[in-house]
């Protein structure tokens, strides 16, 4: 009797330590799989170019991130030129979105625009450093974007480019204007917003948004329910532009736990958030003397009368137009007006090439 007691709860034993071995085999494969995850997003937003910096930071066993070097970009093909077309444009539209969004948010405009434009323009988008897919937790100024987006250009094999920008992807677009040789960019369209220095006082709404970005980040990884986040934009926000633009930049999180994440690195942006207010090539003697337009909301207070002066010194050939009825997010609010605007500039400058 006492023999088989102890055969008996020899079994015991085993079957119970199987289970716990099984179990800790499990879990080890969860916390794998996220860590591959997580080293697979870093490493797709690696750049291209040789990196020589030996420092280290929590990151090193998958990138070593080089701030001053340029990162060849996230982009996406909205629409391809009619290869039947007789005449279509060898120079392709590259549109540049804003702070806090991503390229995505301009894919019905590009190919609202592309029909406009008789399909005769090929049209990317891609995403700026911080943002969307390109690469993360990097600093930001708009002498790295542009680089970045001439990085990118040259090595996609596209010797020039037109440049769209909205918000602070026009004065990123702005910028690369300035920086590249004259002749690789063949025009420029900058969507509500001016390439000059802002302090807090004049757009104080954007620092304090950001500001609510960093200060929430811990709240939104751990809501549980895409509603919770909801009501937690809501209670921060009253603009329904600006809730809708935030809420469509959201994602679950690739941690096993769930939450909530931004497509944005609000870890990149927040230090660099003085960077972008400014634009230092205002204090400097570049000039982009190809066609440039400005279009500005007119229910927003982003583009000035004090502006004119400055954007001409820097673009002595640009013209202003207005979108009546709209904010800053006026391709999002008048999609079918601003591409009719932004087509009729493609084609008054068309007729005017020499």
């Amino acid at each position: 009797m006492i023999l088989l007691y102890l055969i008996l709860l020899l079994i015991t034993i085993i079957i119970v330590n199987s289970y716990i071995n099984i179990n800790n085999n499990n879990r080890n494969e969860n916390r794998n799989s996220y860590i591959l995850k997580s080293r697979s997003k870093i490493a797709l937003n690696v750049a291209t170019t040789p990196n020589t910096n030996t420092n280290t930071n929590t990151n090193t066993n998958i990138v070593d991130i080089d701030n001053n070097k340029p990162y060849l970009l996230s982009y996406n093909y909205i629409t391809r030129k009619n290869e039947n077309n007789n005449n279509p444009s060898t120079a392709p539209i590259v549109i540049l979105h804003g702070l806090l969004g991503s390229g995505r948010n301009f894919n019905s405009w590009a190919k609202l625009l592309h029909s406009k434009l008789n399909e005769r323009y090929d049209i990317m988008v891609m995403d700026l450093r911080n943002h969307g897919q390109s690469v993360r937790d990097v600093e930001m100024d708009y002498e790295l974007m542009a680089n970045d987006v001439l990085f990118s250009l040259e090595s996609l094999g596209i010797s020039k480019a037109h440049i769209i920008g909205h918000s602070m992807g026009g004065k990123a677009a702005a910028a690369t204007a300035l920086v590249g040789t004259w002749n690789k960019i063949e025009s420029v369209v900058i969507l509500d917003i001016s390439p000059v220095p802002y302090s807090r006082e004049d757009i104080g709404s954007v620092f304090d948004t950001v500001d609510f970005l960093v200060n929430s980040k811990d709240k939104i990884a751990k809501a549980t329910t895409k509603q919770e986040v909801i009501d937690i934009v809501n209670k921060e926000f009253d603009d329904p532009s600006l809730r809708a633009f935030l809420l469509s930049n959201l994602q679950s999180s690739a941690n096993p736990m769930g939450g909530f994440e931004w497509k944005f690195s609000i870890d990149g942006i927040e230090p660099s958030i003085n960077s972008i207010a400014d634009f230092p090539f205002c204090n400097t003697e570049s000039c982009y003397p190809g066609p440039v337009l400005v279009l500005k909301a007119s229910d927003s207070t982003f583009v000035r009368t004090s502006h004119v002066s400055t954007i001409s010194t820097m673009f002595p050939s640009f013209t202003m137009a207005t979108q009546r009825n709209a904010g800053h997010w006026l391709h999002a609010e008048k999609p079918e007006e601003t591409t009719d605007k932004v087509a009729q500039f493609f084609f008054f400058n068309e007729k005017n090439e020499v």
